[in-house]
Order: C-alpha cells, then structure tokens, then sequence
C-alpha cells in the first residue's frame, strides 16, 4: 500500500484521494498507514468481518 500511495503521489502531487482496497488489500498496517497520513479510504471485507472492526471505525470519528 505504501508503495502504491508513494507513487502515485510522485507522479499525480499529493491531493485528497479516497484509496480504494479490496479485501485483499486490507491490513491493519494498510489501515494505520492511511490514517496516520489522515486519508480517507473505503475499504472490502468480508461480511463475517464487519463486527471486528465495526466499533473501531465508528469510535474514530464519533459517527
């Protein structure tokens, strides 16, 4: 993720994207590599998930 954020951001300039991952994609690192930069993402996962990370998404921002 960091790889693919550092260059897109060589070749676009740095902007407020939303970055996009699949489930893939999603990592804890992932995840806290984005926020620390304060990006805004979406992210896939599986349904069976949603309840692990629910309460850790919705705390961030009170919402």
């Amino acid at each position: 993720m960091e790889e693919i954020v550092e260059t897109m951001e060589e070749r676009h300039g740095k902007a407020k994207r939303i970055w996009v991952m699949d489930r893939g994609m999603v990592s804890e690192e992932n995840i806290e590599f984005l926020q620390e930069r304060e990006a805004g993402y979406i992210v896939g996962t599986p349904k069976s998930m949603l309840r692990q990370y629910e309460e850790e998404f919705v705390s961030k921002d009170g919402e």
